[in-house]
């Protein structure tokens, strides 16, 4: 995979592993990312081909605004996050879709990370274009499972937040009225 060019910051922000040298890797969640220049067929049929592959889940989206580091309009390229229930071997889908194994990525930071990921909702891409969910085609309801993610998420900041400024009057650098000026009414309920 070091011939894809990838540096390790790129894999640690999306979330990618690497294959081992010394047997083919097999995963659960995977991404698929090719320019359309080189798909191998056309998007439509591609997408048709990863639905044979019988996943449990995927859903794809075409990256036409992204821009280079440099400022650049980025080739137009195609993401398809894939969950399978058992795991697969990333050479044998990159056969099966009639494409390289290094367009192929094991999705190591969590199958709903790679999902977030195809619109730029994770915290490592949230500077790139952000996608309208509405534009992903799936085998599930992309829109809702997104925001039920990006809730839970908000939820979960939320309560770290709750829990700073409530350490924050224990230990005496706030006062109360401090406190309830900076919660939700809803917030201050759960307090």
């Amino acid at each position: 995979y070091a011939s894809r060019g990838l540096g390790d910051v790129y894999k640690r922000q999306k979330g990618l592993g690497t294959m081992t040298n010394s047997l083919p890797m097999k995963t659960r969640a995977m991404m698929y990312e090719q320019q359309l220049d080189h798909l191998p067929r056309l998007v439509d049929e591609m997408y048709r081909r990863i639905e044979t592959l019988a996943p449990k889940r995927y859903a794809g989206i075409v990256h036409d605004s992204d821009t280079t580091d440099a400022g650049r309009p980025a080739a137009a390229h195609l993401h398809v996050m894939m969950e399978f229930q058992n795991p697969r071997s990333l050479n044998s889908i990159a056969k099966l879709l009639g494409d390289k194994p290094e367009r192929i990525e094991a999705w190591k930071a969590g199958v709903e990370n790679g999902f977030s990921y195809l619109c730029h909702r994770t915290d490592g891409a949230r500077s790139k274009h952000q996608y309208d969910p509405k534009i992903v085609r799936s085998n599930f309801d992309y829109p809702a499972l997104l925001a039920s993610i990006e809730s839970r998420v908000a939820r979960t900041r939320s309560h770290s937040s709750i829990k700073v400024l409530l350490d924050d009057l224990l230990e005496g650098r706030i006062d109360k009225e401090s406190l309830i000026s900076q919660l939700s009414g809803s917030e201050y309920a759960r307090t």
